[in-house]
């Protein structure tokens, strides 16, 4: 599952901190991940064409908005 939130700057992932151990922002750190998840889905699309397996299907999607209670401990939205 990923959101759109991966395209939010800075979008891209900081190699040299990817835990963000260095410096942590929640929202950044949310938004890392989920570019994350979209770069590990094509290269796991890329991983199953190279090895001709053709009944598999990876997908990322953004759900459209939830109400959840995802956000209660994360400071205010940028």
């Amino acid at each position: 599952m990923s959101s759109l939130a991966h395209g939010i700057p800075p979008g891209k992932l900081n190699f040299e901190d990817l835990m963000s151990e260095q410096k942590y922002n929640d929202w950044n750190a949310y938004m890392m991940s989920k570019l994350a998840n979209i770069y590990f889905t094509r290269q796991l699309n890329e991983e199953f064409l190279n090895a001709k397996v053709t009944n598999v299907k990876t997908c990322s999607l953004h759900p459209g908005l939830v109400r959840t209670e995802l956000g209660r401990n994360m400071s205010p939205v940028m």
